[in-house]
């Protein structure tokens, strides 16, 4: 591991490198803007930490004749659930206020075809979250049923 001109392989290898450069080397690992360590002990202990893995295993490598470098971190990524309406319809439908947002959304889920999420929050004005919370609402409370396209993502109601 090399931290500036130095070839680090020790906690003790630290020490002869400068703090601005462990600094620098800390906020680019990190992502962080820090300015300043709170000691130069405890700057070195947190520089130690980042790289403490990856120098064992170049050395691992090198103790085996291996010179090739530690894989690069890969960012995790959140995998989304996605939508899953496949509700059946009850048998009491309640009535929804003409000429509220829920109403407007009702009608553009029963229209042929039905309506992407898009074009409900659109239509609505809603952010993400309130829309779904609103079609969630029209089969819990209100009672209609709702399917969905996965390939297409067009949101109906089940008559």
């Amino acid at each position: 591991m090399k931290i500036a001109a130095t070839n680090v392989l020790s906690f003790d290898d630290l020490n002869n490198v400068a703090t601005a450069d462990l600094l620098a080397f800390y906020n680019e690992r990190t992502g962080k803007n820090t300015t300043k360590f709170a000691s130069r002990a405890k700057g070195l202990a947190q520089v130690w930490a980042l790289i403490e893995g990856e120098v064992a295993a170049e050395i691992a490598a090198a103790k085996a004749g291996k010179t090739e470098e530690a894989p690069a971190e890969k960012k995790k990524t959140r995998k989304s659930r996605g939508f899953r309406f496949k509700f059946c319809k009850r048998d009491t439908i309640k009535t929804v206020k003409e000429g509220s947002k829920r109403y407007a959304l009702l009608q553009l889920l029963k229209r042929e075809g039905g309506a992407t999420f898009e074009e409900c929050m659109a239509e609505t004005g809603w952010n993400r979250k309130d829309c779904y919370e609103g079609i969630r609402l029209l089969h819990y409370y209100v009672g209609y049923g709702l399917n969905m396209d996965e390939t297409t993502g067009k949101i109906w109601i089940v008559e």
